[in-house]
């Protein structure tokens, strides 16, 4: 999923990583969960599903049984529907970011990145790109939120007047 891709908390997901056994209304069944990500904080499954498909018969009983056998294991337990993968703008902002993503293209470290926000916990996208690009490139910015170095609101248009900060705990400044 590309939106894993660029969510800065995500350090690695797979897709179809395997079954366990869990119990439903008095039969032992098998759940094969659609992703499992280790994020920075934790690891999680998320079953996608269609908003139609969460309606039908007892699919919301059952997830909750696998929320429970999860949490009692370790995990956090999500389900997407189409709603939260696909709105507008965050589908625009991945299709944004993506092609960066696998650059490499961050050529400032972390610290210099830290030092153009001059303590400061936010700063613009456009300000930033005017600390450390000689032709102020929007586009210079763009790779460290791709590779998840910053943050920005992905459900807002990305501009230059966007905010973007360090993920918690990433920048002692």
């Amino acid at each position: 999923m590309r939106i894993l891709d660029i969510l800065p908390e995500v350090e690695a997901y797979w897709s179809q990583p395997g079954g366990f056994i869990y119990e439903f209304a008095g039969k032992q069944r098998i759940y094969y969960p659609d992703i499992e990500v280790k994020t920075r904080t934790g690891r999680k499954f998320i079953e996608v599903k269609p908003n139609d498909k969460l309606l039908k018969g007892d699919t919301f009983d059952r997830f909750e049984v696998i929320r429970l056998v999860l949490q009692g294991e370790g995990y956090s337990f999500e389900v997407w529907t189409e709603d939260q993968i696909r709105p507008e703008p965050l589908v625009s902002n991945v299709d944004l970011l993506q092609p960066y993503r696998l650059l490499g293209g961050t050529i400032y470290s972390t610290i210099s990145i830290a030092r153009a926000f001059g303590g400061r916990k936010r700063i613009s996208i456009g300000e930033l790109a005017r600390q450390i690009s000689a032709d102020n490139a929007f586009e210079a910015v763009l790779p460290y939120i791709a590779e998840g170095k910053l943050c920005v609101d992905l459900n807002k248009p990305i501009t230059a007047d966007s905010l973007v900060w360090f993920y918690d705990g990433e920048i002692e400044q």
